[in-house]
């Protein structure tokens, strides 16, 4: 690496650039304060008319009611404005809840700093789990895997490359904003922070739209010109009906805009404010916080509903859910996610042969799974992860295997290889653990564990099957050595067939409540998504979102 690179920038650039560029932040709206809330509150067609009404009631000398009218404002006003401006608070809360802390090149050595004090040309120094906080181009990076699920919806974590090369595009050599690092470690250069990012520039689009009139404001101005055509019409008859009487003019005017003001409902704005507030408070005991009052009755006008998949209606975690063994049986997997909650199912499979499975995928391994703070936390490759998580099931603590079998050996994962192995030294001999693509994996088996000719056929078929159902299908297999092969790559043939797993991002089990809720309500829900439309559709009908025979539209139809 250059100088530059080594060195990153000098503390003196790094405020000067900050200074001229601004911060790493998004675009955000400009937050109201209480005055401009309190002001926003007389913003509707029925409050004008209201307040024209006040002030005829002022000029007929009928104070009481003008003073009424006023004073409903004043209340409808405040009852807003109190409720709008704790939600704006409670938001602000939320976003400066937990910093983001990312690690800089800063006068030659590392230095923790704040994301949002990242500037352009900045050298970051990033590892498994920590979040991009800006554009950068790669430098170096080793095993480097990055879910960019939050920008294409895709949940498999994408493999970026080693480094700078003339066969790759700028695209393939550039990490976003936002996405987080699933695996490796990864040297960059800052390309574009803030607004200039590629997330900053789809914020700046959001930030950027036309207010959308909430449902209940247009059913108002649409009430409010009725009323409005009904009081001119009131005044209009009233006014030919005296003047055929013989009345006077004046006479005649006072009566007709006495009757009109007397015709308008004051109380209907501080009853709907009540009913909104009541709705908000309700809202925010379950967690939800409305930041305008208009908005909870929007909500209750939904009749369609777009949602992601990745991480909305799934959990965003990859999750072994079936497992196929040698012998041809399969067993179902419960529980989602990193929690190794749920179990594997038991029953007529040689439990010995599910042990063998589950050893070899907890062995051939680079990733960890540990609790921390009561939570379950996983680094490293989701799949990795997701072994760990099928060996706690199965009853098998990976941290106590890896220390009575250490490991001699070693292939790491690489996508071109499509594999991993690991060689541990097990009571005087050595076994070899084998875990990867299952093409490649039959390829170096010749029989099953129990020492059975393996069906190479049978295999493929039942997986291709599960492939159909949206699952990733990754094989295992094994093999007892007396010592230690050199190349470890020559001792890999002939080896034993410990069987399958099928992987999928699963579904959120409180989403199908809400799926079921949105039905009862009579909302259409439809998912949107970047995966695979096979995966789509696998997920769709576990959801309940579609029924026998349907299909999934893609993106050229």
């Amino acid at each position: 690496m250059d100088n530059e690179t080594t060195l990153g920038l000098t503390s003196a650039e790094a405020a000067a650039r900050l200074a001229e560029l601004g911060p790493n932040r998004l675009p955000e709206p400009e937050t109201p304060g209480p005055i401009a809330i309190f002001l926003g509150q007389f913003r509707s067609p029925f409050i004008y008319v209201l307040l024209v009404a006040a002030v005829v009631s002022f000029g007929l000398g009928q104070t009481i009611n003008a003073w009424f009218i006023l004073a409903v404002l004043l209340i409808n006003a405040t009852i807003g404005t109190f409720q709008e401006f704790s939600a704006e608070r409670a938001a602000a809360a939320l976003r400066d809840l937990v910093p983001t802390i990312t690690t800089v090149l800063r006068d030659g050595r590392p230095c923790r700093i704040d994301a949002g004090e990242v500037v352009l040309d900045d050298v970051l120094q990033l590892v498994s789990g920590d979040r991009v906080p800006a554009d950068f181009e790669i430098l170096v990076a080793q095993e480097l895997e990055i879910d960019e699920s939050m920008l294409t919806g895709e949940s498999m974590p994408v493999l970026k490359p080693a480094g700078p090369s003339p066969d790759l595009s700028p695209t393939t050599l550039r990490c976003y904003a936002g996405t987080l690092i699933k695996r490796g470690r990864t040297t960059g250069r800052v390309a574009a922070t803030g607004e200039r990012t590629e997330i900053g520039r789809i914020a700046h689009q959001v930030v950027d739209q036309d207010e959308v009139k909430p449902p209940l404001r247009a059913r108002i101005e649409h009430f409010t010109v009725l009323v409005s055509i009904a009081m001119v019409l009131l005044i209009a008859v009233i006014f030919a009906i005296t003047l055929a009487r013989g009345d006077e003019l004046a006479t005649v005017f006072l009566l007709g805009v006495a009757l009109a003001v007397s015709a308008i409902p004051e109380g209907l704005p501080a009853a709907i404010t009540v009913a909104l507030a009541i709705g908000m408070q309700r809202m925010s005991r379950v967690g939800v916080i409305i930041r305008r009052l208009l908005a909870v009755e929007a909500l209750g006008s939904c009749t369609f509903i777009a949602s992601d998949k990745t991480g909305t209606l799934t959990v965003n975690e990859m999750t072994v859910k079936r497992v196929y063994l040698p012998d041809g049986s399969e067993l179902a997997v419960s529980g989602e996610g990193v929690d190794p909650h749920g179990e594997i199912e038991r029953g007529g499979p040689d439990v010995s042969a599910l042990e063998r499975l589950v050893t070899s995928g907890a062995l051939a391994n680079e990733a960890t799974l540990a609790q921390v703070d009561g939570h379950w936390s996983g680094t490293g490759d989701m799949v990795d992860i997701s072994f760990l998580a099928l060996a706690h099931k199965f009853g098998t603590d990976p941290v106590r295997l890896a220390r009575q079998t250490p490991r001699v050996a070693q292939i790491p994962y690489e996508s071109e290889l499509a594999f991993a192995a690991s060689l541990n030294r097990v009571d005087g001999h050595f076994e070899l653990h084998v875990k990867g693509a299952l093409e490649k994996i039959l390829t170096m088996c010749g029989q099953t564990t129990s020492g059975v000719a393996l069906d190479h056929q049978a295999v493929l078929t039942r997986a291709s099957a599960m492939a159909a159902d949206g699952y990733r299908i990754l094989a295992v297999a094994r093999a007892t050595l007396d010592a230690v092969p050199e190349p470890l790559s020559a001792a890999l043939t002939d080896l034993d067939f410990a069987g399958f797993v099928g992987i999928i991002d699963p579904v959120r089990p409180e989403a199908v409540y809400a799926l079921e809720k949105t039905r009862a309500a009579s909302i259409e829900t439809a998912m949107v998504t970047g995966d695979h439309p096979q995966t789509a559709l696998a997920i769709a009908r576990e959801l309940g979102l579609v029924s026998a025979g349907a299909g999934v539209v893609v993106g050229n139809e």
